[in-house]
């Protein structure tokens, strides 16, 4: 394996001691004796100068025999079979260290793997906690959701009943005032004049007959008290005369008779020369002094229809001319 490769294969930690071993080394290479074992693997595994200083050591131990340890003084030396074992053995112990330089890189190549495995490992563990955190907080949100529509639920129940309730108490109210008109139908059945006033509360109080007692009689006595007086029928009539143009129609059968009543009242007090209604018939002549058009037309000679019969005193003069529809 390259050197390169090899120093790749260090954790970060060693590349940084081998660097400030390496220069101690430059600045002074003969102080390494207190040197630690830790040290020395990591030169002798990694620092080339060291494993070429013990190459040449090793490489003439193999071809020249050592120097006699006793000087040249014709002391006995080795013989060359202890030379030659001490060479072999040291050729050994460098293939076995060469060997476990190779064992030590394999095992390196599979730490750095099963590093690179473990970080896979752990960059998918933490994407799966992240969506994990992500389906919690989904999760939270629905819940929270689910809370809101449960409480809009039971408030929509709450607002259901209580329209139910006050559905309840207008119906009540509605039969109510049904029944209390029947009965008021009922009560003035005998006079049509005051069914109209109390039927009708914006003819009442234009003729300032709002608030009629319920009692017929006294309701009755209040009515003819001021519908008998001429001033009150012609009001009577500019009113009639007012809705009849508004709303483009004759005067109703009630409305004729409550006019037509309020007039008889009235003669009560001039027997010998009564008032009177004007009446016309369709198809007669246009008179302009007992007639006046309505303002829906503005010609024609002949009568089409009567709108509102006028009023004439005791000598036959109009007070209140009739209405009429002219072709």
């Amino acid at each position: 394996m390259a050197k390169k490769d090899k120093l790749e294969q260090l954790d970060k930690d060693s590349r940084k001691r081998l660097e400030k071993l390496t220069d101690e080394w430059d600045k002074a290479p003969c102080e390494w004796s207190t040197c630690l074992p830790s040290d020395l693997r990591l030169l002798l595994e990694n620092f080339t100068p060291l494993q070429d200083l013990i190459r040449q050591i090793v490489a003439p131990a193999l071809t020249h025999p050592p120097a006699t340890p006793f000087g040249e003084a014709g002391i006995q030396t080795a013989a060359p079979e202890t030379y030659a074992e001490d060479a072999q053995e040291l050729q050994n112990i460098q293939q076995a260290l060469e060997q476990a330089h190779a064992e030590l890189a394999d095992e390196r190549e599979r730490l750095a793997q099963a590093a690179t495995d473990l970080n896979a490992c752990n960059a998918e563990l933490t994407n799966e906690r992240e969506r994990l955190a992500q389906a919690a907080t989904d999760l939270n949100a629905c819940n929270a959701q689910v809370d809101k529509l449960l409480k809009e639920k039971g408030d929509c129940k709450q607002e259901i009943k209580a329209l139910k309730d006050e559905r309840k108490q207008l119906r009540n109210q509605l039969q109510q005032t049904q029944d209390a008109l029947a009965a008021a139908e009922n009560r003035s059945s005998a006079t049509p004049e005051l069914a109209l006033l109390r039927r009708d509360p914006q003819l009442a109080q234009e003729m300032n007959l709002t608030d009629l007692p319920a009692d017929d009689t006294q309701a009755l006595i209040q009515a003819v008290a001021v519908l008998a007086q001429i001033d009150n029928v012609k009001r009577l009539w500019t009113v009639l005369k007012d809705r009849c143009e508004a709303e483009q129609r004759p005067a109703t059968e009630d409305e004729r008779t409550l006019l037509q009543t309020a007039l008889a009242w009235h003669n009560h007090n001039w027997r010998s020369l009564p008032y009177r209604l004007i009446d016309t018939a369709p198809a007669s002549a246009y008179d302009y002094e007992n007639q006046q058009r309505s303002r829906q037309v503005t010609k024609g000679e002949t009568v089409a229809a009567l709108h509102l019969p006028g009023i004439a005193d005791s000598s036959g003069k109009a007070l209140c001319k009739a209405l009429v529809m002219t072709k």
